[in-house]
């Protein structure tokens, strides 16, 4: 059975962005829980902690994620511990959302990662697929007997397809488009 994306220690960031980029939730959470402190007691900015996973999400893996999402509510239950209001109602249910909003980009972060590795899986079955199934042109190939009898087989099989189709939709086009462009296609 395969490592869990989520699990993998080798992969924490995702591909093409920079592991530098943890600097923007971490300064974001160190702003926040500072000027949250400082500022006077009637505001209130702990619930912009929220942006720090929000924002990790579109660079990191579920891992990185999930320990901004901690360190988001570790600094939001500190500024209730350095306001003395910690055992408040407000601060208590800025805490639970917070850490439902942790829980649910950290599960965005697994689905979006299994959905890329299963879309990496099938690229790479295509690729193999493909190279087994079309051989590469001859760098000459010559004079291929039967060709315009073939092209004219086919554009007759197109031809009658298009009408038949053609017929069957009469009454859902508009001044017969669909007719004529089958005709105009079958005569390439």
């Amino acid at each position: 059975m395969a490592v869990r994306p989520w699990l993998d220690v080798r992969r924490p960031w995702r591909s093409g962005h920079a592991p530098a980029l943890i600097v923007i939730p971490l300064g974001l959470i160190v702003t926040v829980c500072v000027v949250d402190v400082l500022a006077p007691p009637h505001i209130h900015l702990g619930p912009l902690l929220v942006a720090a996973p929000a924002i990790t999400v579109a660079f990191a893996g579920a891992r990185v994620t999930a320990l901004m999402g901690a360190l988001a509510v570790a600094a939001q239950v500190l500024i209730g511990v350095l306001r003395g209001v910690l055992p408040t109602a407000n601060i208590q249910a800025q805490i639970i959302a917070l850490v439902i909003v942790s829980t649910a980009c950290v599960a965005v972060c697994v689905v979006r990662d299994r959905r890329e590795q299963q879309l990496h899986q099938v690229r790479s079955v295509a690729v193999a697929a493909q190279s087994v199934l079309l051989q590469p042109l001859p760098a000459r190939a010559g004079r291929v007997p039967g060709s315009a009898a073939n092209a004219r087989r086919d554009s007759s099989r197109i031809a009658a397809v298009c009408r038949s189709t053609a017929s069957v939709m009469a009454g859902s086009t508009r001044d017969g488009r669909a007719a004529s462009w089958c005709a105009a296609s079958a005569r390439r």
